[in-house]
C-alpha cells in the first residue's frame, strides 16, 4: 500500500469555520437531552452536593439514593472517580448561591444536575467531535468524509447517549483522544512540539485518569506513543507537567476520602461483584460476555452501530501503511485491552445503562 500524504490541519480546537459548526451542533444535540436518576448519575452528584452544601466527601445525607458507593466505618463515600464530581463543583456552588430557599426543590436539583453535566460531559465530548474531525485531516481524509466521520461517531454510536449522562466514561474517553489528536499532529509534522501543546496533551491524559479508573489502559498506550512521536525527548516533561495536577487532585481525594492516596473506594464496596475475580471484580475473559458486549442485541456495541466493524478492514489498511502504522497501533492496542477489560469483569453488564459502558473508551 502506498503511503498516504497527510493533509495540513488547523490549529487544534480552533473555534471556527466547519470544526465551529461541528461544535454547535454536537454541543446543541447533547445539551438537549437530561437524563438523571440512575445510581452512577446520583452517586457522582450527591459528592457535589455533600462538598458544596457541607464541606465534606462524605455522602451520608444522600446515601440512600444510590447502590454505587463505598462505606468506610460508618460512613458513605461515592464509589466512583472524583474528577466529574470535583469538576462540577464550581458550576453547583454557583447555582447553589443562586437560588435561594428552592435549593432543595426537585426542579432546582435537576436543573443544577443538566449544568453539571453540560459543562463536564457533553463539553468535552463535543470538543472530542471537533478533534475527529481535524484527526481525519492527518489521514488524508477530505472534509466532506472527515464531518461525515465526525457526525457518525457523535450521533451514530452510543457516544450520544453517554454525553448526556453524568457519567465518567465518555468524558474520559473525551480527554483521551483530544491528547492522541494532539500527539498525532505532532507525529505527522503538522504541529511544532511546543510547550503549551505538550501541556495540553498531558493535562488531558491526566484528566482522563482523574474522571475514570480505566483510562490508565489508553493512556499506557498513549504514552509510549508520545515517547515514539516527541523529540527532543526532554520535551516529554512537559506532558507530565500537565498531567500532574490532576493526578494530585485524584491521589488527595484518595487520602482524604479512603486513608491514602492509592486506596481506591473499590476497597470498601457494599456491592459483592467487587468482592470476585482477581481483584476488584476483574475475573477471567469469558466468551458469553464478549458476545453480549459486542453482538447481543442487550449490549452489543455492533449491534447498536454495525457500522462500526468498519474498523476492521480499516485496522487492516492502518496496517499494511508504513505512514499510519503507528496510529493504527494504539488504536488497536487500546480497542483489545478495554474488549479484554469488559470481557473480565464479573458485573460486565455495568447496571442500567445503553451500550456497553467500558468499551465508550475504544470508539
Amino acid at each position: 500500500m502506498a503511503p498516504v500524504r497527510a493533509k495540513s490541519v488547523s490549529a487544534p480546537l480552533r473555534p471556527r469555520g466547519p470544526e465551529f459548526a461541528l461544535f454547535v451542533l454536537a454541543f446543541g444535540v447533547f445539551a438537549y437531552f437530561y437524563q438523571a436518576g440512575g445510581w452512577n448519575q446520583n452517586t457522582r452528584f450527591d459528592l457535589v452536593r455533600a462538598i458544596v452544601e457541607q464541606g465534606t466527601v462524605r455522602i451520608d445525607r444522600f446515601e440512600k439514593n444510590t447502590g454505587d458507593k463505598a462505606k468506610r466505618g460508618k460512613h458513605f463515600y461515592a464509589d466512583k472517580a472524583p474528577g466529574i464530581s470535583l469538576l462540577s463543583v464550581p458550576v453547583y456552588a454557583v447555582v447553589h448561591a443562586i437560588d435561594g430557599e428552592k435549593r432543595e426543590t426537585d426542579r432546582f436539583q435537576g436543573i443544577a444536575a443538566h449544568l453539571c453535566t453540560l459543562a463536564t460531559v457533553s463539553l468535552p465530548s463535543a470538543l472530542a467531535v471537533v478533534m475527529l474531525y481535524q484527526a481525519g485531516g492527518i489521514f488524508g481524509l477530505s472534509a466532506g468524509a472527515r464531518a461525515l466521520l465526525a457526525v457518525s461517531y457523535a450521533f451514530g454510536t452510543i457516544a450520544l447517549p453517554d454525553s448526556t449522562l453524568l457519567y465518567g466514561h465518555q468524558s474520559a474517553a473525551a480527554f483521551s483522544f483530544i491528547a492522541f489528536g494532539l500527539l498525532a499532529s505532532i507525529r505527522h509534522g503538522l504541529a511544532e512540539p511546543g510547550r503549551g501543546r505538550l501541556f495540553l496533551t498531558g493535562l488531558c491524559l491526566g484528566m482522563a485518569v482523574f474522571i475514570e479508573y480505566t483510562p490508565p489502559l489508553s493512556i499506557g498506550v498513549i504514552a509510549l506513543y508520545a515517547w515514539v512521536s516527541v523529540r527532543p525527548r526532554r520535551q516529554l516533561l512537559w506532558i507530565a507537567a500537565g498531567a500532574a495536577l490532576p493526578v494530585v487532585m485524584l491521589l488527595s481525594y484518595h487520602a482524604i476520602a479512603f486513608g491514602g492516596p492509592f486506596t481506591l473506594p473499590y476497597a470498601f464496596p457494599p456491592q459483592e461483584p467487587r468482592h470476585r475475580g482477581f481483584f476488584m471484580g476483574v475475573g477471567v475473559p469469558s466468551p458469553r460476555a464478549l458476545y453480549y458486549l459486542l453482538i447481543d442485541e442487550y449490549r452489543g456495541l455492533f449491534y447498536s452501530a454495525p457500522w462500526l466493524l468498519l474498523a476492521v478492514p480499516g485496522a487492516a489498511l492502518l496496517a499494511r501503511s508504513r505512514v499510519f502504522l503507528g496510529e493504527g497501533a494504539v488504536c488497536g492496542a487500546i480497542a483489545l485491552s478495554y474488549i479484554w477489560l469488559s470481557s473480565s469483569l464479573t458485573d460486565w453488564h455495568g447496571g442500567a445503562g445503553l451500550g456497553p459502558p467500558h468499551l465508550v473508551a475504544i470508539l
